[in-house]
Formats: structure tokens, C-alpha cells, sequence
């Protein structure tokens, strides 16, 4: 009913007429299918602005659809863990190094 009355003031008319008809489950499940294509569009608009700002951070010479793309069908090479050890840590702070040195002030 939640879905309903943020859309309609007073669903209660609109209901019955779906009742009398014999159409409500009908009713029902088109109200479902249209939340749930709500929620995805809003969850692809979430994903893509995270992709945005990874793609900005990135510092790739792609353009964003490209990238985007590459990181889509990578996404199966994803490694298990996450955490770095040691000489991961000082790689990724000599690559840091590296592009900061070419800044400059």
C-alpha cells in the first residue's frame, strides 16, 4: 500500500475499479515490475557515478566509456582478497612518487 499512496492520494477508488474488474493482480504485479525498474535505474546511477570518480582517480588515458567497459569484462578477474602485503605497499607508493615527481608547483 506503500507504493500506492506515494503515488496516488487515495488509492482506494483506483483499487476497486482493478477489484470490479477482476484485473487486481494484474494491478499488482505492474506496480511491483514498475518499483523494481525504479530502483535499478537508481542503482545504475549510483554504480555510474562511482565509476565516474574511480575512472577520475584512475588516472587512465581511456575515455570513461572505455574504461568502463574494460572494467566490466574484467570483472571476472577480480583477485580474492583485496589486502596488500608489504612490497605491494612500497610499489604503490614508489608508482605515487613517480607521478606526483612530474607535478609541478
Amino acid at each position: 500500500m506503500d507504493l500506492l499512496f506515494s503515488k496516488y492520494a487515495s488509492p482506494f477508488n483506483f483499487i476497486k475499479i482493478y477489484i470490479d474488474t477482476n484485473q487486481f493482480g494484474d494491478f499488482v504485479y505492474e506496480i511491483i515490475n514498475l518499483e523494481n525498474e525504479r530502483k535499478q535505474r537508481e542503482a545504475d546511477i549510483i554504480e555510474d557515478n562511482r565509476l565516474w570518480l574511480a575512472y577520475l582517480l584512475s588516472g587512465d588515458n581511456n575515455n570513461f566509456y572505455d574504461w568502463k567497459k574494460s572494467i566490466m569484462n574484467n570483472s571476472d578477474n577480480v583477485p580474492t582478497s583485496l589486502s596488500m602485503n608489504n612490497d605491494d605497499v612500497l610499489t604503490v607508493k614508489q608508482k605515487t612518487k613517480d607521478i606526483l615527481k612530474n607535478f609541478k608547483m
